[in-house]
């Protein structure tokens, strides 16, 4: 009797210990948000919604994984009233879906339902310290302040430093990447290279729209040993040159252009010395230059020195944009003489690439050329190879992707 007793005792523990954790978020049946409103109008509490998709895998790891922890449960039932809306499905929730700023999933959002306005949010899947931060940062709990109370001190003018780094720390939470885009810039403008160079730091200038001549690029290109140390060479390298790249693209297929842009240009990418972004952007625009003044042979022996520099690597998208953008104008300028001359380059350099991009690049060029000179069998021989360069190229690629 005595051992039954004992065996039953612990299974009546063990019962009791495992609904101790197994409760859960409970979500609202109601789907219908003006009565979700009025629910958490009477209980005076925020309303917590889970915007989440059928698909979405981070979503279902949320909800089996956080919203099933206890301490999670309890706080979230305590202190809000919970609704779960399927964004696709769901009619409120694809009503509600722009009000919220959903552009991810999962997002999470807690609402004041007084004004129907957004208090705080998330994007993303965390673990459960994660989001109970999140929940008593939209409680007012502790010294963390919501992203609607941010929102508001950027309105009303605020741009000092620190308050500026937990404003655009808040928006990254929430996935708000126009609104970080706008601000970004300005906000590193205000730091000393020691402060530009930390990972936070990096991620906003490696995702900002950056003017290559801003003071923030600058720097970078100054200081570019300190950005290594923090994000790698090739990264830093290939966010300076899409900056070089976005700066220059204007200069090369136009007539009329900014001269005194294109001069503050090359008078920088100059003085910067033997660093391949600025060598890059120096040879698309004197060969850009040479192209507006109709001297087409001349596009072909810059194009000629250019290559043989190795300023572009056969790797390299710039690459294959140098080489599309002036062959394409110089099979428009009816020059056949360049064209036949361009053609003789493209064949001595397909020779000696040893890349897939690299040949796929030449072997386009040839057709446009070939076009250009009306020799329909050559255009047809080439493109007969040309399935073949793309999926070596692909395979390239994704060799690269996987660091092979």
């Amino acid at each position: 009797m005595k051992k039954l007793f004992i065996t039953a005792a612990l299974l009546l523990g063990l019962t009791l210990a495992a609904a101790a954790q197994n409760r859960s978020i409970t979500f609202t049946e109601t789907k219908v948000w003006a009565e979700i409103t009025e629910q958490a109008k009477n209980e005076n509490k925020l309303i917590f919604v889970d915007c989440f998709t059928e698909w979405c895998q981070p979503c279902k790891a949320l909800a089996k994984n956080v919203f099933t922890q206890d301490k999670v449960a309890d706080f979230f039932n305590e202190h809000f009233v919970n609704v779960g809306f399927d964004m696709e499905k769901d009619a409120d929730g694809k009503a509600l879906k722009d009000h919220f700023g959903v552009s991810g999933y999962p997002t999470l959002v807690f609402v004041d339902p007084n004004t129907n306005e957004v208090v705080h949010k998330l994007v993303g899947a965390g673990n459960a310290e994660w989001l109970l931060e999140a929940a008593q940062t939209a409680l007012g709990m502790g010294d963390k302040e919501t992203l609607s109370t941010l929102q508001k001190r950027y309105a009303d003018g605020e741009r000092d430093k620190e308050f500026m780094a937990k404003y655009i720390r808040a928006l990254t939470a929430a996935s708000m990447r126009q609104e970080v885009a706008k601000i970004a810039p300005g906000y590193l403008e205000g730091l000393s290279v020691d402060e530009l160079a930390t990972r936070e730091n990096w991620n906003l200038i490696s995702s900002s729209s950056l003017d290559v001549l801003s003071p923030v690029m600058r720097n970078v290109v100054a200081n570019r040993e300190k950005f290594y140390a923090v994000a790698g060479e090739k990264a830093v390298d290939e966010r300076v040159a899409n900056s070089v790249m976005s700066a220059v693209f204007a200069f090369t297929n136009a007539k009329n252009v900014d001269e005194a842009r294109e001069a503050e240009l090359l008078e920088y990418f100059r003085s910067v010395g033997s660093y391949t972004p600025a060598l890059q952007g120096i040879a698309i625009l004197e060969t850009a230059q040479l192209a507006r003044a109709d001297r087409w042979s001349d596009v072909v022996g810059n194009m000629e020195k250019v290559l043989d520099s190795g300023v572009f690597s056969g790797e390299g998208l710039n690459f294959g944009h140098y080489i599309s953008t002036n062959v394409g104008l110089l099979a428009k300028s009816g020059d056949q003489e360049a064209i036949e001359a361009a053609l003789k380059l493209i064949d001595e350099k397909f020779e000696s690439v040893n890349t897939a991009n690299a040949k796929l690049s030449l072997a386009k060029a040839k057709v446009a050329l070939y076009t250009a000179l009306g020799n329909t069998e050559a255009v047809e021989s080439i493109n007969a190879q040309m399935p073949g360069y793309i999926q070596e190229a692909r395979q390239e690629n994704a060799r690269a992707i996987l660091g092979e």
